[in-house]
């Protein structure tokens, strides 16, 4: 893949990879970033495998640009042309090979691989790469069915739908209501490798992002359970054995969150995918402890090693989801802004009266204890403000009716 400003000046390698003849689209294609009057009706996909750091590191600018900002030059434009220039490597004048497609000799290939090398290309691996993930609410309802819990329609598809659109997901409510069951459905129906913590008040960075801690008598780097969620998403899809990872942190409102969650912000800076990465900070810091690193830090590491320089991007697929006990709504903005715009704020509640009755019938035959429970729930609600979600009715009605 090579670039050309105007003739006369050099062509250059920003990145290499394959065409086959199905990528080819032999017709005319309006395109709106080609200039006006240039006359190129073929355009083709290449499936890349090597790039320029430089160029990887433009990327999530690139996309933000429309077809205005392609007319003519400007800032943004002449900003990221400069990024470049350290990685480009130069071959030719362009004056003296023209078109899109020319022949190279095996010599001329073998140099220009040579000079890749040198330059640090960042290799795309398919784990980079990942799989599409197609976020389906109804597939969570199945599971939902299969395992004879009820959470109400409109619930299931608001965090879904909360999912798909790239914000990871806040689910609250009172106890019993079904938050983390709702976690795990989303899990099971997308064949997500669900990483589960609970969050406490003792919480730090070495929790949630890792750090040094003593093993044995000696320091090592062990991953917390943000990059092991990551790590392990990236083998899932590597391996082909999960569509990625999903990270589910119960309590989330008990953790510290100045002591755990300061590179959890840098890390999703954005509530956009596309911008996502691991700094490069991290990175080095983990690559200082050698070989005492436990085994998702290494994982990480040598996918980091192997792209060369520039942060480690977190998979577009990857998503957190974090559930809240609480009984009243002002809790939530103890939370802080900083976390709150990350995440999509669910709330869970208990079905409608009848509803409620017709899922205790499942658990008790008897009516008369059903009635019992639904008016010790009424004064409890009512009388003092109280309430409980209906796992913990159901348990009630079981232990009645034993």
């Amino acid at each position: 893949m090579c670039i050309r400003d105007r003739p006369g000046q050099s062509r250059g390698i920003l990145a290499t990879g394959s065409v086959s003849s199905e990528d080819i689209l032999d017709r005319e294609i309006p395109w709106d970033y080609w200039p006006e009057g240039a006359n190129w009706n073929y355009k083709f996909f290449i499936k890349v495998d090597k790039i320029a750091p430089s160029i990887l590191k433009t990327i999530p600018i690139l996309e933000k640009l429309g077809p205005e900002d392609f007319k003519n030059k400007n800032k943004i434009q002449n900003e990221i042309f400069l990024k470049w220039t350290s990685n480009i490597i130069t071959l030719v004048p362009g004056n003296v090979i023209r078109g899109s497609l020319f022949s190279v000799s095996e010599i001329a290939y073998k140099q220009t691989d040579l000079l890749i090398r040198n330059n640090k290309f960042v290799t795309i691996t398919r784990a980079v790469l990942s799989t599409t993930l197609i976020w389906d609410y109804n597939k969570v309802f199945e599971v939902l069915k299969s395992w004879k819990i009820f959470i109400p329609e409109d619930i299931v598809k608001t965090s879904v739908e909360a999912l798909k659109s790239g914000k990871h997901l806040l689910l609250w409510g009172i106890p019993g209501t079904g938050k983390t069951t709702l976690a795990r459905a989303i899990a099971e129906a997308h064949n997500l490798d669900l990483v589960v913590r609970t969050a406490t008040a003792e919480w730090s960075r070495t929790d949630l992002i890792g750090g040094p801690i003593f093993v044995g008598g000696k320091v090592m780097w062990k991953s917390g359970a943000l990059l092991e969620a990551i790590a392990r998403h990236y083998e899932g899809v590597k391996k082909g054995s999960h569509s990625g990872a999903l990270l589910l942190i119960d309590e989330i409102n008990r953790a510290n969150l100045d002591r755990a969650f300061g590179e959890f912000f840098t890390i999703f800076s954005s509530s956009d995918p596309k911008d996502w990465y691991i700094p490069e900070s991290i990175m080095y810091e983990m690559k200082e402890y050698g070989e005492n690193i436990d085994r998702w830090g290494k994982y990480l590491l040598e996918l980091w090693e192997s792209q060369g320089e520039g942060p480690l991007k977190v998979p577009e697929n990857f998503r957190v989801i974090g559930t809240m006990n609480t009984y009243d709504r002002r809790y939530l903005f103890t939370l802080g802004y900083a976390l709150l715009r990350r995440f999509a704020i669910v709330e869970l509640r208990n079905p409608e009266h009848d509803t409620l009755k017709s899922i205790l019938r499942q658990y008790c035959k008897r009516d008369d204890i059903i009635e019992e429970v639904m008016n010790f729930y009424k004064i409890l609600r009512e009388g003092t403000g109280i309430e409980f979600g209906v796992a913990l009715l159901i348990d009630v009605a079981k232990l009645a009716h034993a």
